[in-house]
């Protein structure tokens, strides 16, 4: 069966094979866990609703108070409504006395919603302000490392100022770029782009050019990289830019034979 999805933001790049690879680090190396995630926390969906009610009625209240109002700032974050946080929290952002804490919540707040200018200033105030502390230095360099990423800004993050021994996956695939990479191209005014692939067990297949070498992919929207048979990555060049080496398991033998394949599948 073959059916066709939209591909809306995201698109189609020229260097599909590079941008999808390094995915999203954040998985890996991303800034400081929300509250509500925090070791320990047993709250539910529905204590956090209630917290919020009541800090939405204390802002209300308060709403000069900008402890009441980072307080509900944060709960909104908690609970998903990041524009809506975003929002609340930008005019204390703006301050020139705003708290360390203030200005890492509006820079992810920015940064999650597209606002990439605003969340470049924020993590340079953080980087300044927090020159008293390497380790929280580095985490507002990281945050700005994905902001570069997220715009194509290669050179950008290859130049960041990183102290020895910190090694990073997305530095270090920039620092293999000699050119800018390729932007998006869309063909429409609708910036989306339809992609045809193939409806099978256990995910959709789709064909993708890994530069140049035309492959099948498995389209799985829960995972955070791009994973190429050892095979492929040697024909396409790109096996100097991966990561990580090894082999799945968990499928029986005859299985695994077959995944082994020529069909350039992931192993």
């Amino acid at each position: 069966m073959i059916g066709r999805g939209i591909v809306r933001a995201a698109g189609v790049s020229k260097l599909m094979s590079r941008t999808l690879w390094v995915a999203t680090a954040a998985n890996l190396v991303g800034s400081r866990v929300a509250p509500a995630q925090e070791a320990g926390d047993k709250r539910s969906r529905g204590d956090l609703l209630r917290e919020l009610a009541q800090a939405e009625a204390a802002y209300q209240k308060s709403s000069a108070d900008p402890a009441a109002r980072f307080g509900y700032a944060t709960l909104l974050f908690q609970a998903g409504e990041f524009w809506k946080a975003r929002d609340l929290l930008r005019p204390l952002a703006q301050s020139a006395t705003a708290s360390d804490e203030t200005l890492e919540l509006a820079a992810r707040l920015e940064f999650m919603t597209g606002g990439h200018d605003a969340a470049e200033r924020l993590y340079d105030r953080l980087i300044q302000a927090r020159a008293g502390s390497a380790q929280k230095q580095i985490m507002a360099t990281i945050g700005k490392m994905f902001v570069h990423y997220q715009r194509d800004q290669l050179a950008k993050i290859a130049a960041l100022d990183f102290p020895a021994g910190v090694q990073l996956p997305n530095v270090t695939l920039a620092k293999t770029f000699d050119q800018p990479p390729y932007r998006l191209e869309w063909h429409n005014d609708r910036k989306g782009t339809s992609i045809p692939f193939h409806a099978v067990d256990p995910l959709p297949q789709f064909a993708i050019d890994v530069n140049g070498v035309p492959i099948l992919a498995l389209f799985d929207t829960g995972g955070d990289a791009l994973i190429i048979d050892d095979e492929v990555a040697r024909g396409s060049r790109d096996r100097e830019r991966c990561q990580h080496h090894g082999h799945l398991r968990g499928w029986s033998p005859v299985e695994d034979r077959v995944r082994q394949g020529r069909a350039g599948e992931a192993r």
